[in-house]
């Protein structure tokens, strides 16, 4: 006995087969490995010959068949983003064969376990994380028969902050990152807790905004100071009829729930039938806004509570009173053809402790600012 010929096919080796062999080895060697020019996951039928130093060879042996399957390459570009509580993890599929993905998370490295499997995505929103906490991942790549390949490179995520982003001409809705923003303003407010910013990007958003927590929304100005900002980002109530106030609580509540209250800041605010803020319980900063035909139909067009500030903002061919709780505040802000002929004044300062400082009043009928009481009230205009 001289060598082993081995003989490879992709259909079933019988004796009658005319098969060129595929290489050959020692006689002293009883395995071998084959490495040329495989397709993953094609099956291969296998059979040997003995040949002897005559070159004679014997029958085929019995074959045996096998399915060859390499693990894919790992996923590679890993990145993260992070909104409020929020990280979303991306990478690139290396091979494009990949059936799904498995997320491994620890919060160090020598603590990462499988999170979850079975992702048909290019990433992995993950809303489990806390504020301030460090986080490592790594991805890996399963085939079609459920083979893993390695761990791609681990990245370490730091979720911090408290701010989302919107942006409506994000097609993919977005966890809430400067660039994987929010595409609506109620998306956001849906993922906010007390304390929390949403900066909404320029556009027109046809919302009503349902409120249960202390947050603030702002436009680009809050962070630009440009006032060309505040009337690129727009909510627009033309199309809603089914609520009394642009802006209120979610749920049907008579209040927002929580005591600080709301800040609006750098937005306008246009063609809505109803009031902009209807929640005298709770105060109300609006600051740097421009409102466009809110008509409240003989109600306040702004009821809001105690240390309530509306300041630098801009009311253009509105209706319905301001009228806000003690010590609050009025200033700086220009009334352009207020209609408030159902209500007799503008800013009702009775008994308040308001102050008002500042103010343009142009074209307002009847009564600017109404007074009454003897609580302090300070009218400078």
């Amino acid at each position: 006995l001289l060598k082993y010929y081995i003989y490879r096919s992709t259909t079933e080796i019988s004796e009658n087969s005319n098969l060129t062999p595929i290489d050959s080895v020692s006689s002293t060697i009883v395995s071998y490995v084959d490495s040329i020019n495989l397709v993953n996951l094609t099956r291969y039928f296998y059979s040997i010959k003995a040949g002897n130093n005559q070159f004679q060879k014997s029958s085929f042996s019995n074959s045996i068949s096998v399915r060859p399957n390499k693990p894919l390459s790992p996923p590679i570009n890993i990145q993260y983003q992070s909104a409020p509580r929020r990280i979303k993890i991306l990478w690139k599929d290396s091979t494009g064969k990949a059936s799904s993905f498995n997320i491994y998370k620890g919060k160090s490295k020598n603590s990462i376990n499988i999170y979850k499997s079975g992702i048909k995505t290019d990433f992995f929103n993950d809303s489990i994380v806390e504020k301030g906490t460090n986080y490592y991942y790594y991805v890996k790549a399963v085939d079609s028969v459920g083979a893993v390949s390695d761990s791609s490179t681990n990245i370490l995520a730091i979720n911090a902050g408290s701010i989302f982003y919107v942006d409506k001409s994000n097609t993919s809705n977005g966890i809430g990152s400067s660039n994987d923003p929010v595409n609506s303003i109620q998306g956001a407010i849906n993922m906010t807790i007390k304390g929390d910013t949403i900066i909404v990007k320029p556009g027109t958003y046809n919302e009503r905004l349902s409120i249960d927590s202390s947050i603030t929304i702002a436009s680009i100005f809050i962070l630009s100071n440009d006032t060309t900002d505040i009337g690129k980002t727009i909510i627009n109530g033309s199309g809603i009829t089914n609520f009394t106030s642009l802006i209120g609580p979610k749920n049907n509540m008579s209040y927002i729930y929580d005591t600080t209250g709301i800040k609006l800041i750098g937005l306008r605010f246009e063609q809505f039938s109803g009031s902009l803020y209807s929640t005298s319980s709770r105060p109300i900063v609006i600051s740097n806004c421009h409102l466009n035909s809110i008509t409240s139909n003989c109600n306040n067009i702004i009821s809001g509570g105690s240390n309530s500030i509306i300041e630098k903002s801009i009311f253009n061919n509105c209706s319905g009173q301001v009228s806000l709780g003690s010590n609050s505040t009025i200033n700086q802000n220009r009334f352009n053809q207020q209609n408030v002929s159902c209500n007799g004044q503008l800013i009702n300062a009775s008994n308040s402790k308001l102050k008002v400082y500042s103010n343009i009043f142009n074209n307002t009928n009847l009564v600017d600012v109404y007074l009454s009481g003897s609580d302090s009230n300070f009218v400078v205009n």
